[in-house]
């Protein structure tokens, strides 16, 4: 079994630049921005093992915000992360 990187997105491997990973105020990670919204069917994807100890990277956020909009998908629950539980607010959406 591969260990998990906190590091790295888990769903493409590259760098999430997570703020809590990076030592910085949960606050100001991508992630809290005001325009950031994460779609819960995308949390749904998470590998079990990575629940709770990576973060999904801005570009595969975007990427899925970007093919539903191209494909007229609605987005069926966005998900809007909370900076006092910056990492743990990933995986409350029902995907523990």
């Amino acid at each position: 079994m591969s260990s998990i990187d906190p590091n790295r997105c888990p769903l493409c491997g590259a760098d999430n630049h997570c703020a809590v990973t990076l030592k910085q105020d949960p606050s100001t990670c991508w992630c809290h921005q005001p325009d950031v919204l994460i779609d819960s069917d995308l949390l749904a994807k998470l590998p079990t093992a990575a629940r709770g100890k990576a973060c999904i990277c801005q570009h595969c956020v975007t990427q899925d915000a970007q093919q539903k909009q191209a494909t007229g998908q609605i987005k069926p629950q966005p998900v809007k992360l909370s900076s006092d539980r910056h990492m743990d607010s990933f995986f409350d959406a029902g995907n523990s």
